[in-house]
């Protein structure tokens, strides 16, 4: 329950703080039925930016937590590693990370990834997260997983897997979000700005909170229904994708530098897929012919991304009949789409990005004698 934000902010609100922090320190408790209970919703709590200055502002509990992180228990101390990590390292490390990248961009020698893919999963899920790692294995990926350590990494050793990594696979479950090291991993790659592919690993289950907010935009892969060859080729298909946008994106940064022409080097800052730069070629195809990678970079570009979560794993033609139907009968349409995208992420889909959705699309659709009287009748 603690991974809902609406629960953090309660037990904020509930003074509950203090009770939990007494539970990790007072010794007369049981070290793993209280101790690391309380630890482990206290590392939930850090997320909770009012959370995570109380517990900043309690000197003996940071000392106390620090002293944790040298317990035999292995548990515990994971717990309180995740704490440390979270209040005092990880701003820390990002700052010198981006320091590094400076000195980086002054630099000739190109940086490169030391992996392809990092996969970023609970253990719960091992079995199918370890069957996409041996086919990327086979396929001369360079993949970094926690396989061998049940208890996950030390936090500083999962940054560096994340900030050498050119792509980051999220496995999202049910146990991923409720999973703090999960949100600790998946946090920190988004506020590094990774290039983050979501995989569905189990079937009917739809992100929301934390992580739905984190994954927002992206195209999923999934591999919880589909076929696992077809869907492994879709994959591949989406990291194809990034890198030839990768690669565009380098060749308009090439042809707008000026002075002396330099060799062309790949650039260690990955690319963000909500990029507002014009890296796609859906506009020289019809809208019937848009595939979902299509769909995807036209709502991010036009940045309609309230509409992402609405036209997920829609194609052109698909989204082309979506329009029609909002514009036959627009009201209810968007009252639907509303409610879905409340239901989806409890957000409210604003007119204004409606009307605008529909505008922006209109360019794009096809001329016909059908549409021409809809959008007579429109106007």
């Amino acid at each position: 329950l603690v991974q809902h934000d609406q629960i953090k902010s309660e037990l904020v609100k509930q003074n509950a703080i203090p009770l939990l922090v007494r539970c990790t320190m007072d010794t007369r408790f049981d070290i793993i039925k209280v101790q690391q209970r309380a630890l482990e919703i206290l590392w939930a709590m850090t997320f909770n930016e009012e959370a995570a200055n109380i517990l900043k502002d309690d000197q003996n509990f940071m000392a106390n937590v620090k002293s944790l992180q040298m317990s035999n228990e292995i548990g515990v101390k994971k717990a309180a590693d995740g704490i440390i990590w979270i209040l005092v390292q990880e701003v820390e490390f990002m700052r010198e990370k981006a320091e590094e990248e400076i000195i980086d961009a002054q630099s000739i020698t190109p940086s490169l990834y030391k992996y392809d893919i990092m996969i970023s999963y609970s253990h719960t899920d091992k079995d199918l997260c370890y069957k996409i790692q041996e086919h990327l294995v086979k396929d001369k990926f360079r993949v970094w997983l926690d396989r061998d350590n049940l208890y996950g990494s030390q936090m500083q050793e999962m940054a560096n897997a994340i900030e050498n990594s050119e792509f980051i696979f999220i496995c999202t479950s049910h146990a991923y979000k409720q999973s703090a090291y999960c949100q600790s991993e998946a946090h920190y790659a988004y506020e590094r700005r990774c290039q983050l592919i979501p995989l569905k690993v189990i079937e009917k289950y739809r992100p929301d909170g934390w992580l739905g907010f984190i994954l927002s935009g992206k195209v999923y892969i999934d591999f919880s229904k589909t076929d696992f060859d077809n869907a492994y080729q879709r994959l591949m298909s989406e990291i194809d994708r990034y890198r030839n946008q990768e690669t565009t994106k380098q060749d308009s940064d090439h042809h707008l530098s000026h002075g002396n022409p330099t060799t062309e080097t790949s650039e260690n800052k990955p690319l963000n897929i909500a990029s507002k730069e014009k890296t796609s070629s859906y506009d020289t195809i019809r809208l019937e012919q848009w595939t979902v990678e299509n769909v995807v970079d036209f709502l991010n570009e036009m940045e309609l991304d309230a509409m992402i979560p609405l036209c997920e794993s829609m194609d052109g033609r698909q989204l082309y009949e979506m329009y029609k139907l909002c514009k036959s009968n627009s009201d209810s349409m968007y009252q639907s789409l509303k409610s879905e995208l409340n239901e989806l992420q409890n957000k409210t889909l604003p007119i204004r990005v409606y009307v605008r959705f529909l505008d922006t699309l209109r360019k794009y659709v096809p001329i016909t004698n059908d549409a021409q009287s809809v959008i007579c009748n429109v106007m």
